[in-house]
């Protein structure tokens, strides 16, 4: 677990060095230190989660970072028409119901680079899977048949007057491909 939580470590400090708006929307895995283990009756667990929450808790005031809760009210950042969420559902239509629920959304929970459309006037919103970054062959769901979605990537885009533009970012085996210079024909 220890490496497993340095990279985690070390990948937070890299992506909040930068940027003006710095959003950590907690998901289920950082959920569960707040409610089942700080709350085990094993003093071990306690610990360990206590200890977990304040490092969590101190890089994001070290680095100006606004946490969000797992919650499918409160974990909703948005800025310019686009909003984060870490994702609350799962399957082959949570995409199309994130976008029905949130309107245009990047999500992350499915691990999955699913994009799901829902009609609206004047125009559809969007809900834009941004994957994940992990070994994708996973001991827990290993039997399981959806596991087949899960893909390693990310998503980035830029903000526009007429709204947001997101670029999904897959990895192959040659590596991420992804594009740096992005120009806008109008």
């Amino acid at each position: 677990l220890a490496p497993d939580w340095e990279s985690g470590l070390d990948f937070f400090r890299e992506v909040f060095a930068y940027g003006r708006h710095r959003v950590l929307s907690l998901g289920n895995h950082e959920h569960r230190l707040w409610t089942k283990l700080a709350k085990s009756r094993r003093m071990v667990d306690v610990e360990f989660a206590k200890d977990r929450i304040n490092e969590i808790t101190k890089l994001c005031r070290r680095h100006r970072v606004m946490q969000l809760p797992y919650s499918a009210r409160l974990g909703v950042w948005e800025h310019r028409g686009l909003r984060t969420i870490h994702g609350y559902g799962h399957g082959v239509y949570a995409p199309r119901k994130f976008a029905f629920t949130y309107g245009t959304c990047i999500f992350f929970h499915t691990h999955s680079m699913e994009v799901g459309l829902a009609e609206k006037w004047p125009e559809p919103s969007v809900a834009y899977g941004a994957g994940c970054l992990m070994d994708i062959d996973q001991p827990y769901n290993e039997t399981q048949v959806n596991k087949l979605r899960d893909e390693n990537g990310f998503a980035y885009g830029y903000l526009t007057d007429d709204g947001p533009v997101i670029i999904q970012c897959r990895m192959k085996e040659s590596g991420f491909h992804a594009a740096t210079q992005i120009k806008a024909y109008c």
